[in-house]
């Protein structure tokens, strides 16, 4: 079973229709509000031991306006750990192009309106939040859009 987060599901740019269209094609999908992550799926896998129920936690990240805006709101401090407290696998899924980086100034480069400028967040910043959600048991995945998801 799917849970989709109530925000993530009534996205005003056909995300959430979208993400809960391809999901239901799977399996059943709940739309309540999830306090971590943007869907949670569980499920059961038979193993020598016996049955193991895991958890999955994805918090969808679009690339770039999604990811500064987290970081900008300090979102992601509070997003990543809560990830892995309540989920027994944790990932972060980019959605679209991947991230950009002026390897001159070190930053990761935002578009808006046409134009592209430096953010003010370096590239080693975003990397040390990444690297720490790894190190914790947490997965990063990026994909083009949302039927690669």
């Amino acid at each position: 079973m799917f849970l989709i987060d109530s925000n993530q599901a009534s996205l005003k740019d056909k995300i959430g229709e979208k993400l809960i269209d391809i999901l239901q094609e799977e399996e059943r999908v709940i739309v309540t509000p999830l306090e971590h992550g943007d869907i949670a799926f569980s499920g059961r896998i038979e193993t020598e031991e016996g049955l193991w129920k895991p958890t999955l936690g994805f918090e969808l990240k679009k690339t770039p306006s999604d990811v500064m805006a987290s970081l900008r709101d300090g979102r992601f401090m509070t997003q990543l750990p809560g990830m892995i407290a309540d989920y027994d696998l944790a990932y972060i899924v980019e959605i679209g192009k991947p991230l950009t980086v002026n390897f001159r100034t070190g930053k990761i480069i935002e578009r808006r309106r046409s134009k592209t400028f430096d953010s003010p967040f370096s590239w080693k910043y975003l990397n040390g939040i990444y690297a720490k959600f790894e190190a914790a048991g947490g997965l990063i995945r990026h994909v083009p859009d949302m039927e690669h998801l």
